[in-house]
């Protein structure tokens, strides 16, 4: 995998998580595990 790729894979991950959080926010008891586990993954 190319670092371009890569970088482009990271940026779609994160548009994601921050769509679920949008999304679900109201079902999240705790959103910061929801960011902790962006970062750890």
């Amino acid at each position: 995998m190319t670092e371009s790729i890569y970088q482009e894979l990271i940026k779609l991950l994160e548009s994601k998580s921050e769509i679920l959080i949008q999304l679900f926010s109201e079902n999240f008891n705790n959103l910061s595990n929801l960011h902790v586990n962006i970062y750890l993954s």
